[in-house]
């Protein structure tokens, strides 16, 4: 874990190198689509995330952090993310943006870790500056879960809203 969060704060600490920074505080709600077990729990699953923009030789590149509800509990996910301009007009723009993370679900009995995949479109407005939408698919795995139930695989729609400082 420590150097996880030591590598995390090399990267940021390179910022300076890069061009075109910003912060993106936004909350989060997942539905459940389908998961590795019979009768899922089918309600919103909730969290918030602080994301870190930058641009990197005309590639924007995200790092972040979020804590959420998933149906295994909650979690604690670090992440890495790339978008694609798609279509820019004076006053907003669309984005497609895909995000890898790594995922660490709050136990107390033993460190489980999981991976997620989270793929989608956001929209910004110029004239609401800082304003971002969100919307896009999930999907996330815990290898190791099947040992306390058979809920290790979820796939989700993912929907947020941000605030881009």
């Amino acid at each position: 874990m420590k150097k996880i969060i030591f590598s995390i704060a090399c990267f940021l600490m390179a910022s300076p190198l890069l061009v075109g920074q910003d912060w993106t505080f936004s909350i989060q709600s997942y539905q459940v689509i389908n998961a590795s077990f019979q009768n899922p729990i089918r309600f919103n699953h909730f969290g918030g995330a602080l994301d870190y923009g930058y641009e990197v030789q005309q590639l924007d590149l995200s790092s972040n952090i979020s804590f959420r509800s998933i149906d295994w509990g909650n979690q604690v996910s670090i992440g890495q993310g790339i978008s694609f301009e798609i279509l820019k007009r004076e006053k907003w723009k669309i984005s497609h943006k895909n995000n890898v993370q790594i995922n660490l679900p709050l136990y107390y009995n033993k460190l489980l870790l999981g991976y997620g995949i989270t793929s989608g479109f956001e929209w910004s407005a110029a004239k609401l500056q800082g304003l971002v939408i969100y919307y896009g698919i999930s999907f996330n795995h815990l290898p190791d879960y099947l040992e306390w139930s058979q809920r290790k695989l979820i796939f989700e729609g993912a929907f947020s809203i941000g605030w881009t400082f």
